[in-house]
């Protein structure tokens, strides 16, 4: 469905009202809706239902889409720098080519979404669940809670990386694998039933990530 730009501002509005407890409002159901190229800069779309709608190239820099409902929605090339996205569902979705620069996603459901080509730079990444999404050529350069290992798996495991999980604690997902640190160590160790060579190249990007995060931790605080 296609909405004009008066209608989306009325569905705003009253998502607005209904997402700050006034009797007055309604939640916004924008499933399915074509949203390609609209102007939803700022909107307040907290708890919105979103699901397969189509956003690509639409403006959604500053938006609030916190804990929305995003499943296999389209927002290739849409611009959602400095936008909101913690605790969203978007598993599924269609990021690609888009600008999540300095984007919160912190806890953002993003299994099997493809994210070719995006920007994440200065994103917030903690928490989020990445597995299965295709990250091919994304820019993660100062992205928050994420690093990526310097591994090139022989099995073709595509991207695999460290992300800071709640409580602080660091998990590095290889394939189908999600360790903590020590887990890794003893996976990959000498007991390891895999190639060895393979299993030295993780323990080495462990020790690795472990500096770097020792040395990230360390600037952070000075």
């Amino acid at each position: 469905m296609t909405y004009t730009p008066e209608e989306i501002a009325e569905i705003l509005r009253k998502h607005a009202l209904w997402a700050t407890g006034e009797s007055r409002g309604e939640p916004a159901d924008l499933s399915d809706a074509n949203l390609s190229g609209a102007n939803l800069s700022e909107a307040d779309l907290r708890w919105a239902n979103l699901s397969e709608a189509n956003l690509s190239e639409a403006d959604l820099r500053g938006a609030d889409l916190s804990e929305a409902d995003l499943y296999a929605a389209d927002f290739s090339r849409a611009n959602l720098r400095g936008a909101d996205l913690s605790e969203a569902d978007l598993r599924g979705a269609d990021l690609s080519e888009a600008d999540l620069s300095e984007a919160n996603l912190r806890g953002a459901d993003l299994s099997e979404a493809d994210l070719r080509r995006a920007n994440l730079s200065g994103a917030n990444l903690s928490g989020a669940n990445l597995s299965e999404a295709d990250l091919r050529r994304a820019n993660i350069t100062g992205a928050k809670g994420i690093y990526l290992l310097p591994v090139q798996d022989p099995r073709g495991y595509s991207w695999p990386h460290a992300i800071l999980c709640s409580g602080g604690q660091w998990r590095i997902r290889a394939g189908c694998r999600f360790f903590t640190i020590p887990e890794a160590r003893a996976h990959w160790g000498e007991t390891y039933k895999g190639n060895r060579r393979t299993g030295d190249m993780y323990l080495a990007a462990v020790d690795w990530l472990e500096k770097v995060i020792a040395e990230d931790y360390a600037d952070a605080e000075e």
